[in-house]
């Protein structure tokens, strides 16, 4: 992640036409909606069974925190 941006890339290794490698560029299109640590206890918290539960959960607490780092 570019600490001025903060933006994402990967840097890649190609070789040319002359064989030679040539550092590539790649950025990602991609946004980080929330961070944080949550410290779970047992018997609290279960782990969505898939994807699509963890997206219903996500939308039912209503909390589509969105921050920038």
């Amino acid at each position: 992640m570019c600490q001025d941006c903060h933006r994402f890339f990967i840097i890649a290794y190609e070789r040319n036409d002359r064989g030679e490698s040539v550092e590539t560029g790649y950025e990602l299109d991609m946004r980080v909606l929330s961070s944080g640590m949550v410290k779970a206890q047992s018997g609290e918290w279960e782990p969505p069974s898939t994807v699509e539960d963890y997206h219903r959960r996500r939308s039912d607490n209503d909390s589509n925190e969105k921050s920038c780092w």
